[in-house]
């Protein structure tokens, strides 16, 4: 009780100077307006009645006291109509809102708090988080490119049959894209006589080509200019109605093509093929990450095309058992992994021409060699483990290393599947192995990123923290650790009684349970002990955090000093 008076006393005393001092002094931009309305009573504009210096120099604007916002920014009505009508809205109602909103004038990204005391007018606090956008938004690119490219793997991985293989990876494609049709065509050649559609995957509504595997004549002139311009590529083309590079009349009266997006694909056994998408729905503008991942898709594809064209031709090698084995060393040498076959002792008994490479033995050193001895010490039970499942399962895989003559280790994913004779009796294993180099690459680059990030909220001087829905802190900054004076393993995974005195960890913990059941950000200026016993007057916001099905996780706050300490 004694506390709560003295605070009433000084900020009745100095209110005012510290509400100026705040104003003044705030990060945040700031400005009190009233709403225009027109004749008819509808907001048209807004004009500026008071900002902080915050607001100038986040905006760039300069003078703007009594200036209307159309004045100052004239084209913003027209860029950010959202703006003006959460304006109006907040300055009718007076319930508060809360937007984050990209202002193109300014081309940057703005959260901003909107609060109305009086009908008519509004108070607008804001700050650019446009680092942050930036920041989500990569992160986002390369989840997303991860998660796609993990389901063409998967859907890969998920089927024994090369052709349903491909029939998987072209409606993956079709999903993660949304587009209304995914195909394959053969050859991709301007000279050949005639072209198929080997493979196809559509919408219902957009049936495609129905002529799989049916030879078409190469009498278009604009299908022979886009095989020349698409082999001439390194990257995808696109041909978009209306533009300078346009759909040709015959693919969009035929087919209904609003856009395409084109690759060549290049097999190791065969002439190059293509690989396209249709959008028929609208003409589509294709972004720069979606050509990226189209492109790393064709690859995938390079390689299935590979593997199918290698099986089909591994099944007609069978009629001759003589040309098989000749046969089946050159598919083993084409195909870009390492390919084994193993003896029911797990002796290596044949190899392709990347299992020599990639391990620096000679195929006569190769020959004397058990699998585990290209194995590190660590990894050999996990690899005997897989070859014995495979023979139970049919098909496993696990992820270990290869160790080159040279001592190098590689990480690599290994598979197996069993070798069986005519009467189903086991005979050996065959199997491949992926070297995943890149890809341990992409992860380290991205724990790089997450260090960073730490780094980043490491060095925001206000306090950051989050919780469960339980009240147990899952994450703490720098200056969190400060203030209570703590270490980082003394905080995670304990909830405020372990943390703060217990008059201020009721207080605490009492707020987040009104946010999460409220499920609404909450504001509130408060005080906040150091490890000294001082308190500091600290503005807290507390938010609600969600899933992606929007079910409550727990809480998130941030705490700035609005006030030197106020209590020894």
């Amino acid at each position: 009780m004694e506390y709560s008076e003295k605070v009433k006393n000084h900020m009745k005393k100095h209110g005012i100077e510290h509400y100026q001092m705040l104003f003044n002094s705030m990060l945040s931009g700031f400005a009190h307006c009233e709403i225009i309305f027109d004749e008819a009573g509808k907001p048209v504009d807004f004009v500026y009645l008071e900002v902080n210096p915050s607001f100038e120099w986040l905006t760039g604007l300069q003078q703007v006291v009594g200036r209307r916002a159309t004045e100052l920014v004239p084209n913003i009505r027209n860029t950010n109509p959202e703006l003006f009508e959460t304006y109006a809205r907040v300055s009718d109602t007076g319930n508060p809102e809360k937007i984050e909103i990209y202002l193109s004038p300014f081309k940057l990204w703005f959260v901003v708090s909107v609060y109305s005391a009086e009908r008519g007018f509004f108070t607008a606090a804001f700050d650019n988080i446009t680092d942050r956008k930036n920041v989500e938004e990569k992160d986002r690119t390369k989840r997303l490119f991860f998660e796609s490219m993990d389901q063409i793997n998967q859907s890969m991985q998920g089927a024994t049959d090369p052709e349903q293989i491909l029939t998987n990876v072209l409606s993956k494609v079709l999903s993660i894209f949304d587009c209304d049709r995914a195909w394959l065509l053969y050859p991709c050649d301007p000279e050949a006589p005639s072209y198929r559609i080997p493979m196809e995957v559509t919408k219902p509504e957009y049936a495609g080509a129905k002529a799989l595997n049916i030879d078409v004549p190469m009498d278009s002139p604009d299908m022979v200019q886009a095989m020349r311009e698409v082999l001439a590529s390194q990257k995808p083309v696109i041909y978009t109605v209306g533009t300078e590079n346009p759909v040709d009349k015959s693919t969009t009266g035929r087919f209904g093509v609003q856009s395409q997006m084109l690759i060549a694909v290049h097999p190791k056994l065969d002439k190059p093929w293509i690989f396209g998408m249709h959008q028929c729905s609208h003409p589509r503008v294709w972004t720069a990450d979606e050509q990226e991942l189209f492109q790393e898709i064709s690859r995938r594809l390079a390689d299935g095309l590979t593997s199918l064209l290698a099986y089909r031709n591994l099944q007609e090698s069978e009629k001759n058992l003589s040309r098989s084995l000749n046969e089946l060393s050159n598919l083993m040498d084409a195909i870009p992994d390492v390919v084994y076959v193993l003896d029911t002792e797990r002796n290596i008994v044949k190899w392709n021409r990347m299992a020599e490479t990639a391990s620096g033995y000679s195929a006569e050193e190769l020959s004397h060699k058990l699998i585990f001895e290209l194995l590190p010490d660590r990894d050999r039970p996990l690899v005997i483990g897989m070859v014995n499942d495979a023979y139970v399962k049919g098909y496993t895989e696990v992820r270990s290393h290869l160790v080159k003559k040279d001592g190098t280790t590689i990480p690599y994913r290994w598979s197996a599947a069993p070798l069986r004779d005519a009467k189903g009796n086991d005979i050996g294993i065959i199997g491949t192995g992926w070297n995943l180099s890149k890809q341990v690459i992409a992860e380290e680059k991205m724990k790089l990123y997450q260090l960073q990030q730490r780094v980043c909220l490491d060095n925001i001087p206000d306090l950051v923290w989050m919780k469960n829905a339980a009240g147990e802190y899952l994450e703490v900054n720098e200056a969190f650790l400060s203030r209570a004076g703590k270490r980082r393993e003394d905080i995670i995974g304990k909830t405020d009684h372990d943390v703060w005195p217990e008059e201020y960890a009721d207080k605490y913990m009492a707020d987040d349970k009104i946010v999460m059941q409220g499920r609404m950000q909450k504001r509130i200026e408060e005080g906040m002990p150091d490890s000294k016993g001082n308190v500091i007057l600290v503005e807290t916001i507390k938010t609600p955090t969600y899933n992606e099905v929007g079910e409550l996780l727990g809480t998130t706050g941030v705490a700035r000093d609005i006030a030197p300490k106020i209590c020894p």
